[in-house]
């Protein structure tokens, strides 16, 4: 799933809204964190929650003898209530006014955000069933529960701007998760190839064939001390050292 698939399957909105499990928590966080236009889409549905909520509420007036009159009307029994005339007792009536307001806002408030929570999660059903079914799927992003895990974004370089990738490296078990966000496939006889710079010199990590499935890919047998990843296209079989045609680089 690429950062459009996941802004548009509404997850980043259950999230905040606080309805969503710990590993879609742990998962927006970090999507948060590394990927600007996820970051951006989070603001903005966050902005806009806090427009609503103030567009919705209706505030009473700052006055004791009124607040008294909410308490006293809330304290007695529902049979007890009556309708009286606005010249008998103005006070009430005002009260009248405010709380068929604030029901009216309180209701409508209410409606829409069912409505809007019902929408987000339709949109995100089938895809949330399928991952929560495919124990394989769900194991993959195991490695984000590592706290030990640097991440590293892969940023697009020249006429690649476009292309994005997240490199997860695990220092201690010497493997890196690629994440693929944006990436053109590769051709039968082509695949990419990631370099970690030591030294100032680089050395491979391991070869790329990119079909479209944007699972996590796995890679063994890091440098410990690299300082920067790069991703080159190369032959399918690999090449000795990196051509100059770089599509991703990404800094530690």
């Amino acid at each position: 799933m690429n950062v459009n698939e996941y802004i548009s399957s509404g997850v980043i909105e259950t999230c905040i809204l606080g309805i969503a499990d710990a590993n879609e928590m742990a998962l927006f966080e970090k999507m948060r964190q590394e990927n600007n236009d996820v970051h951006q889409y989070a603001l903005q549905f966050e902005t806009e929650l806090e427009q609503q909520f103030m567009q919705e509420s209706v505030h009473l007036p700052e006055n004791d003898n009124l607040k008294n009159a909410v308490f006293s009307s809330v304290s007695q029994p529902t049979e007890s209530a009556k309708v009286v005339p606005i010249a008998t007792t103005p006070k009430k009536s005002i009260f009248s006014k405010y709380a068929v307001a604030a029901s009216i806002a309180l209701l409508l408030g209410s409606l829409i955000a069912n409505f809007t929570l019902l929408t987000n999660i339709k949109k995100q059903q089938s895809e949330i069933t399928s991952l929560k079914t495919n124990a394989t799927e769900v194991k993959e992003f195991d490695f984000l529960k590592n706290p030990e895990i640097v991440p590293i974004a892969m940023n697009g370089v020249g006429v690649h701007a476009i292309c994005r990738c997240s490199i997860y490296w695990d220092k201690k078990g010497k493997k890196i998760y690629f994440q693929i966000h944006h990436l053109m496939q590769t051709a039968d006889d082509k695949a990419y190839q990631l370099w970690a710079m030591v030294g100032g010199k680089p050395v491979s990590v391991g070869m790329i064939k990119f079909d479209g499935n944007k699972q996590p890919l796995t890679l063994i047998n890091t440098p410990d001390n690299a300082t920067a990843f790069s991703l080159t296209l190369e032959n399918a079989t690999g090449a000795a050292t990196p051509n100059e045609d770089v599509y991703l680089k990404g800094t530690i």
